[in-house]
């Protein structure tokens, strides 16, 4: 998790966490799309198997930035 902290550091101009709260937002963003998902009718296979850039549209939108 440092690793990703650090990139992201280096490829952004925004202030970035520490590792541990990035990992635990990106836990908290996966329950939440989870059960999400379900909810919207996606099995455990729909929800392991949804597309890179529809995960990427549900991360942006569960941080609040426009798509």
């Amino acid at each position: 998790m440092v690793e990703v902290r650090n990139w992201l550091n280096s490829e952004t101009d925004a202030s970035v966490p520490g590792p541990s709260r990035i990992w635990g937002a990106f836990n908290d963003f996966m329950a939440a799309n989870y059960d999400s998902l379900k909810a919207d009718g996606f099995s455990e296979d729909d929800i392991e198997r949804l597309p890179v850039s529809e995960l990427m549209t549900q991360m942006k939108a569960w941080v609040g930035l426009n798509t």
